[in-house]
């Protein structure tokens, strides 16, 4: 078959010299061709293995991507996942229908190439594929010539869009000893070299930094380094179990076992021993610039860590290497990683992880509301509800109800296009969105005058209302929107100031006007409060919590009350930090200093309620009664705490409280609870600093 190898690496001339060998057509892409000048003009590799030397010819090397890439079967990436960002926003223009691109290994870098693809406006059905290492034990001898150590026998592979796998390994399968895992997550969670690597570097650092080569394969691979590299590798395997992926899970003991006990690893039996009597390894390894530490511990690691925090499953000694070689590397390994977080897949279900990695991007998007999303009103709120939607992929139309002048309406949408603009700036500063994503977002969302909106509006499943807090402006957009609307539509007011059931007078169809309280800023929030009269129909509440949980948002419901949930419980919270300076308790300094620290980072693990049951209802009764003797009543309990102490209900010591814990293993709710309380210490630095 027609095969394109990108790339000039080891891993490239190994699979350039290994395809041509094997009789496939190759077409080698180097990016840089003053290095490449030897290959382009004598078009043969010199590949000496376990069958001896010989020259291989390669069919068409090139430096042409589109030419490399044009009717190629498979797409062979054999590169460092350092490279993946940029080469993947670069080959994705030239990628067609049918092919499928194979990433070994991938370190999850199938997602990034799939990212890519989706913004470049490609829609060609592609097919991406990751391993756990190099199909290869190789090293380039020369600009030439290729010495390959050991072949892969087995490579486990997950497929972007897994519905896709069995069309993808067929055409991989021609090339390389393939076999199926569950989807590319299976597939990252197979890599080997975070696994190997990271404890071999930072556990050798010493004598990485003294002799000016060493072969940490041999004389840095000792027992008490190969304990760790153990351990590690059972949390990796402990993560594949909590995802519920099959066995095998070529577990990194099976690489160094001699015996013939064990199962077959990627390279077959004794594989560490022909990796090692090639004397190959023998190298200078600089601490801050390796791959393996830029990628198997930057990225590949950090992407293990990511995933146990996703998870709730401790990954203790991933993350204390991650840790430890921060400091070496002089960097945040872990901001930089290739993270869930980073990623911006960390707040997805393991179904809708599941789901995703399924469908793929296009049928994924499927289930969510494809139909425009009009929000009445240009101001800040509309402009971030706008970006919201727009940020998961559905077109927005922005409509602006004041009439005015056409050169003031024009300067206003391009201060909203400015806006957008800096917006999506910093997401792409902040990792939250590829740069080359940024242009196709902006495109997502339309600004129209009240009469461009008369044709958009009936288009709309779901309307957001979102002009000033004036009663004659909500009068005014709801009558306009009213005879526009269709009858399943949903017209949700923004409203931080009326109800629900002040506005439902205003609408033509006051069964399916909906209260949705977004918070600023409105883009990066998670949580809006919905709110909704008990005449308001069912699917109408429905409609909106899918259309806002497919873009990633929490939705929580309450009845219709002044304040919803969030304000009544900021609103008393920030007075009360306001009394403590007016009282001369505290400084402003002082104040903030104990919320960042103490009072915020326990509250965004356990809600409030769920603390009072950690620490029991009668605990908070007794100290409320202190304080209302000394401060006044409006410290005083509501009556519902003191009737759950009546009834034993004071939370976790008696299995119930506000929640239920009857059935609930507390020793592991509790230690859950305690590792997400970890997380956000460690992101914000403040974990207890142990000293000997």
């Amino acid at each position: 078959m027609r095969v394109t190898v990108i790339g000039g690496g080891h891993g490239g001339y190994a699979a350039a010299a290994h395809l041509s060998d094997q009789g496939h057509e190759v077409r080698f892409w180097r990016r840089d061709a003053s290095s490449f000048e030897k290959i382009l003009t004598g078009k043969k590799i010199s590949i000496k293995d376990y069958r001896g030397t010989r020259d291989v010819e390669i069919h068409a090397p090139t430096v042409d991507l589109a030419e490399a890439i044009s009717g190629a079967e498979l797409v062979v990436v054999p590169l460092p996942s350092t490279t993946h960002d940029s080469l993947a926003t670069l080959i994705a223009p030239f990628l067609e229908e049918g092919q499928v691109v194979f990433l070994p290994p991938g370190t999850f870098g199938s997602y990034l190439f799939a990212q890519a693809l989706q913004a470049s406006g490609n829609s060609a059905n592609v097919c991406f594929a990751e391993t756990g290492t190099l199909p290869y034990l190789a090293r380039k001898h020369s600009d030439t010539s290729v010495v390959i150590s050991g072949y892969a026998t087995r490579l486990p592979t997950g497929v972007w869009p897994s519905s896709q796998t069995d069309r993808a390994i067929a055409v991989i399968k021609k090339a390389y000893p393939v076999e199926p895992c569950e989807n590319i997550l299976s597939g990252a969670l197979m890599n080997a070299g975070p696994i190997i690597h990271p404890p071999l570097i930072l556990m050798n650092a010493g004598a990485l930094e003294h002799f000016e080569a060493w072969d940490i394969h041999n004389e840095g691979t000792q027992s008490s380094i190969r304990r760790v590299t153990d351990a590690l590798d059972e949390e990796r395997i402990a993560l594949r179990r909590a995802l519920n992926f099959d066995a095998p899970h070529f577990p990194l003991k099976d690489h160094y076992d001699t015996s013939g006990d064990s199962d077959e690893w990627m390279y077959g039996r004794a594989a560490h021993e022909r990796l090692t009597d090639s004397g190959d390894w023998r190298e200078n390894i600089d601490l801050y610039n390796h791959r393996y530490m830029v990628e198997d511990t930057c990225l590949g690691l950090s992407f293990l860590v990511s995933v146990g925090r996703w998870l709730g499953v401790p990954t203790p000694i991933a993350e204390g290497l991650l840790h430890l070689a921060g400091p070496v590397a002089e960097m945040d390994l872990y901001g930089a990683g290739r993270t869930l977080e980073n990623l911006q897949l960390n707040q997805l279900s393991k179904e809708q992880m599941a789901r995703l990695l399924e469908q793929g991007f296009q049928e994924e998007s499927s289930s969510v509301n494809h139909a425009p999303i009009a929000v009445l009103g240009a101001g800040r709120m509309g402009r971030g509800i706008a970006l919201a939607y727009a940020f998961a992929g559905v077109s927005v139309v922005l409509i602006d109800l004041k009439s005015r002048p056409k050169g003031d309406q024009e300067r206003l949408f391009a201060e909203v296009a400015s806006e957008l603009d800096a917006d999506l700036e910093f997401m792409c500063e902040a990792g939250l969105l590829p740069p080359q994503a940024k242009e196709s977002v902006a495109k997502l969302v339309t600004c129209v005058g009240r009469e461009g909106g008369q044709s958009e509006l009936p288009k709309c499943d779901i309307v957001y209302e979102a002009v000033p807090e004036r009663m004659d402006a909500k009068t005014d957009a709801f009558r306009y929107a009213g005879p526009l609307l269709r009858e399943d539509a949903v017209i949700a007011s923004t409203t931080s100031t009326f109800l629900v059931t002040d506005l439902m007078s205003l609408c033509s169809k006051p069964a399916r006007c909906i209260n949705a309280h977004w918070l600023n800023p409105a883009h990066l929030i998670p949580l809006v409060e919905l709110s909704c009269d008990t005449t308001a129909e069912q699917d109408a509440l429905e409609l909106l919590q899918a259309s806002l949980k497919d873009i990633g948002k929490v939705t929580v419901v309450c009845s219709a009350t002044p304040g919803y949930i969030v304000p009544r419980i900021q609103s008393l919270a920030l007075n009360e930090a306001a009394r403590l300076v007016a009282g001369g308790v505290a400084t402003a300094e002082e104040v903030d200093l104990a919320v960042k620290n103490g009072f915020g980072p326990r509250f965004a693990v356990l809600g409030l309620l769920e603390f009072i049951d950690w620490g029991g209802g009668d605990i908070l009764y007794y100290a409320s009664r202190y304080l209302a003797d000394n401060l006044g009543v409006r410290y005083a309990s509501p009556e519902i705490v003191s009737e759950n102490m009546r009834t034993g209900k004071n939370g976790l010591r008696e299995g119930e409280g506000f929640f239920d814990y009857r059935d609930t293993d507390i020793s592991s709710y509790r230690k859950e609870r305690l590792m997400e309380f970890v997380a956000i210490l460690r992101h914000r630095s403040l974990l207890p600093t142990h000293r000997h």
